[in-house]
């Protein structure tokens, strides 16, 4: 009988153990339970706050759009225009700082322009297109030369060029 009472108590005893050991882990995960729960409080105070925040800016945006002028029939042929203009300067490069010629002849100075843009672009592995068109921009002054509009075909050639 003494046998199965030290057999018992052993195993209270074992069971004890067993139950501190998971009491000390629960513990511990409520510990940490509890600081991401006073993380997660301080950053929904912070959230709160930029929601705020934010309605604030989206209430003034909303009563500057009552401020605008309506649109009218008058603005749609002018809205037309500028995106024709956005969309044939799709098409543009302007390339700075290329060496002008000094060639009187235009054909001569389109020449020269046209060699000294390949000769530029070459270490780059690239070349120029047949069909590109190039234009001098403003007014020769001092020794600064002027910047080359670039005109190709597509866009995506131009976009290709510039990339």
């Amino acid at each position: 009988m003494r046998k199965t009472q030290d057999a018992t108590l052993a195993q209270c005893k074992a069971l004890s153990l067993s139950f501190n050991k998971k009491f000390c882990e629960l513990q511990a995960s409520v510990d940490s339970l509890a600081s991401k729960i006073v993380d997660i409080r301080a950053d929904n105070t912070s959230l709160r706050n930029e929601l705020s925040t934010l309605n604030n800016s989206i209430s003034v945006i909303e009563s500057d759009v009552g401020k605008l002028p309506s649109s009218s029939g008058d603005n749609i042929p002018q809205l037309l225009q500028e995106l024709s203009e956005r969309e044939k300067c799709s098409f543009n490069a302007i390339v700075h700082g290329l060496i002008e010629s000094s060639a009187t002849i235009p054909t001569e100075r389109l020449s020269d322009d046209l060699q000294h843009l390949s000769e530029s672009i070459l270490p780059l592995a690239m070349s120029l297109p047949a069909d590109v068109k190039m234009i001098r921009l403003g007014r020769t002054f001092g020794k600064n030369p002027r910047p080359l509009k670039v005109i190709f075909s597509s866009k995506i050639t131009s976009q290709q060029f510039i990339k």
